[in-house]
């Protein structure tokens, strides 16, 4: 384990091949791709951190991915450009009225997709697959729901 002392930011560790973790979040638990994903925080496989959140409306998803040039590429931006549309177009279905909430500065990622829209775990997979670099999940989304958008003008 390699260890990096940023002052009050740190100390930051590094195993496991993931970007360096903050010493409190060491203890989060580690998603798999394919397995269940929870309210709460968790390092994801290609070294994020993911927050699952919902209230009464949405299921908010936030990811960052502090430290690691390998998830911030154009290519993966643009798929979670697309992805976030994909939610944007659901909340538009379901009659939301707030504006879009998709932050998108390459390195911390916020996503709300309204209730009943899409599970989470399915979204969260969605999410990882572009992380592992499989784009197919996220595009089929994305075209799914401009399809919808489309057809209901």
């Amino acid at each position: 384990m390699d260890s990096t002392d940023l002052g009050a930011l740190g100390p930051y560790d590094q195993f496991d091949g993931l970007a360096r973790l903050h010493a409190r979040e060491r203890g989060l638990p580690r998603l798999h791709p394919y397995g269940p994903v929870g309210p709460g925080r968790a390092v994801t496989p290609g070294g994020g951190r993911l927050t699952l959140e919902s209230d009464a409306v949405h299921h908010r998803v936030t990811l960052d991915h502090l430290g690691c040039e390998a998830q911030t590429t154009e290519e993966k931006n643009a798929a979670f450009r697309r992805i976030a549309r994909g939610a944007e177009a659901h909340c538009l279905l379901a009659g939301c009225t707030h504006p879009a909430r998709h932050a998108d500065d390459n390195v911390y990622r916020l996503f709300e997709v309204p209730l009943g829209a899409l599970e989470p775990t399915a979204f969260v997979r969605m999410i990882l697959a572009v992380e592992l670099g499989d784009f197919g999940p996220g595009e089929n989304f994305a075209q799914a729901a401009e399809t919808v958008i489309n057809s209901d003008r």
